[in-house]
């Protein structure tokens, strides 16, 4: 579904993506973790077209588009929500999430219809005529996903959509991304809350300077030296 082949990115010198390699599989929920100011966010701008690499090449769907404008890889199939959610403030919440079904549907009225399922697939149906500044901040990230959910994805990059949340609203936030996967959606997420990582994730890849340092499956990834040096810098075992 999607392979990252030595992708490097820099910024004024600064190498915020270095010689990155990894591969996504259909039906993934694939996870990059890594410390603050490791690259993942860099690297979700590079894979929807935000940012173009410096070098190496990106593939999504066994074609190469590392050069495709953003509006191009949306269309493709990538769909992306953002660390810091800024929904249309003078927008209603159904109003938020018609705007990202203008991708793919034309026509008012079947983007309408199809709209207000997106909202009833994440539960804010009730919620479709508030003002979308006016949601809690679990709402705002729910409104996020269906905004993203509307382009149509076959890819879908998940930014943080847990940040800033209790421990209530991520229990209630999970069984969402699940089903989207069981529904055969490939999705790849940066996500800090550990426990998150390790209950979702099929496959993990950590970056830190840009760089990856380990990958493989939940458990492998949280025990390999390498990991745990980049978060804790000391020799320590997770379990």
């Amino acid at each position: 579904m999607l392979k990252i082949e030595n992708v490097c990115k820099q910024f004024q010198g600064v190498k915020a993506v270095n010689e990155l390699s990894f591969s996504v599989e259909k039906g993934q929920i694939f996870g990059v973790i890594g410390p603050n100011g490791a690259g993942k966010t860099t690297l979700f701008n590079l894979i929807s077209g935000s940012f173009k690499p410096d070098s190496g090449a990106i593939y999504f769907n066994g074609r190469n588009s590392t050069k495709m404008k953003c509006y191009t890889l949306c269309k493709s199939g990538i769909g992306r929500t953002y660390q810091v959610v800024k929904p249309f403030a003078s927008l209603s919440v159904l109003e938020n999430v018609m705007v990202g079904a203008f991708n793919t549907i034309t026509s008012k009225e079947d983007v309408l219809k199809y709209a207000m399922s997106i909202l009833t697939k994440v539960g804010l149906q009730k919620k479709a005529t508030y003002i979308g500044s006016s949601l809690t901040l679990a709402e705002k990230k729910r409104m996020e996903i269906a905004r993203a959910l509307a382009t149509k994805p076959k890819l879908l990059l998940l930014d943080e959509v847990m940040a800033g949340l209790n421990t209530s609203e991520v229990k209630e936030l999970l069984p969402l991304v699940l089903t989207l996967r069981d529904e055969g959606m490939t999705i790849v997420i940066i996500e800090h809350i550990m426990e998150v990582v390790m209950t979702i994730c099929d496959h993990i890849v950590v970056i830190n300077y840009g760089q990856k340092i380990a990958e493989g499956c939940p458990r492998e990834v949280a025990n390999h030296p390498e990991v745990i040096k980049a978060y804790f810098g000391e020799e320590m075992t997770i379990a």
